[in-house]
Formats: structure tokens, sequence, C-alpha cells
């Protein structure tokens, strides 16, 4: 299996080649900040509580308001730090923003049941390939 954090199937960026495209990376923090207003409206939690949980699991201060300010529309000063972004999927259990950050890379979410699958689509092809080479062989 390969590693979680293997990405040498992706395509290299070419600056030159993507000039044309990065209008696509523009309204990242727009979209971060929709993802976390999203999740905070579907939540049975209020904002002190996603605050107060938050500061736990990353053991740094984030108040009510700082949490207000990073998803207000109006506040384009005050964006999501990433490295908050695992704390959030974790208290929120949601990976909408992690959705998101991924598409505008033009990557996507894989779940635990969506890696295993893969791997097994991947053990299928290597013993079909292996199939014709003996079936050449005869």
């Amino acid at each position: 299996m390969s590693d979680a954090g293997d990405i040498s199937d992706i395509t290299a960026f070419n600056a030159d080649e993507a000039e044309g495209q990065l209008v696509l990376f523009t309204d990242t923090s727009v979209s971060v900040k929709g993802a976390l207003r999203r999740d905070l409206k579907e939540s049975r939690m209020s904002r002190t509580e996603v605050a107060l949980r938050l500061s736990r699991a990353t053991g740094r201060e984030i108040g009510q308001a700082m949490l207000d300010a990073y998803v207000a529309e109006t506040k384009e000063g005050h964006r999501f730090p990433a490295e908050l972004v695992p704390a959030w999927v974790y208290v929120m259990k949601s990976r909408r923003v992690l959705e998101v950050l991924c598409r505008q890379a033009g990557l996507s979410v894989a779940t635990q049941e969506d890696r295993e699958f893969a791997e097994l689509g991947r053990a299928h092809l290597r013993s079909e390939k292996l199939a014709r080479r003996l079936w050449a062989r005869c």
C-alpha cells in the first residue's frame, strides 16, 4: 500500500502553463470561510464551544471572537490558519474544509474505504496483467 503522503502521481506545477488559471486560487479563502460557516451552522455546538474545543485540541487560545473573525465574510485579513485544519476536522467531525482545499489543488479527499477499494483495484489490475503474461507464454 502506498504511503498516505505520497504525491508522486501528481503532475508537477508549472507556473508558465498555469498563468491563466491562477484566478482559481484567489477565492480559496472565501471558499474556506464558507465551508467553516456551513460546518458551524450544521453543528449542535455553539461557537463558544467550538472555540473551546479547538483550543483544547491545539493547545493554543482560540476565542469566539477569533473564530468569528475567521469565518466572517467581511474580515478578509483574518484567514483560517492551515495548522488549525486538522483540529477543525476532528472537532467538527467534518472534512468539508479539507474538500475545499483539495478541490482548489485539483485533488480529492479519500476515506479509508476509498483507499482500500483503490488498493483492491490495483491488486486486481496486477493479477490481470500477470495472467496475460502467463497466457502469452502458453
